[in-house]
């Protein structure tokens, strides 16, 4: 799918619909109708690294260096946000401390 404009952060739960900040701006993008939606201005400034935690997105305003927990129908942030004592991040993942490679154990001959 070609897409409009070119995105900050991009986060799915199912790989089919996606979020995606532009700015300021939260967009919902469906890849099986092919559509690009905005779905409103975000309460923080500046927001990289989109995430899901289970069925709550997140992002990173770089602007504060916190993490926000955002409500996907209207961009307003769902708490206060969150100084993770990061600044600049790369990119967020949330995975379970099961899946997390740091808590493998390491395969040493």
């Amino acid at each position: 799918m070609a897409l409009n404009r070119s995105y900050d952060g991009l986060a799915t739960t199912d790989g089919l619909n996606f979020y995606a900040t532009s700015g300021q701006l939260l967009f919902m993008i469906d890849s099986v109708a092919q559509t690009e939606t905005l779905v409103s201005n975000l309460t923080q400034s500046q927001v990289f690294g989109l995430e899901f935690a289970g069925s709550t997105l997140m992002g990173f305003d770089n602007a504060g260096d916190h993490l926000v927990p955002f409500d996907v129908q209207t961009g307003e942030a769902l708490s206060s946000p969150m100084n993770v004592g990061m600044i600049e991040l790369g990119t967020v993942i949330f995975m379970s401390a099961l899946q997390d490679p740091a808590n493998l154990a390491d395969a040493f001959d």
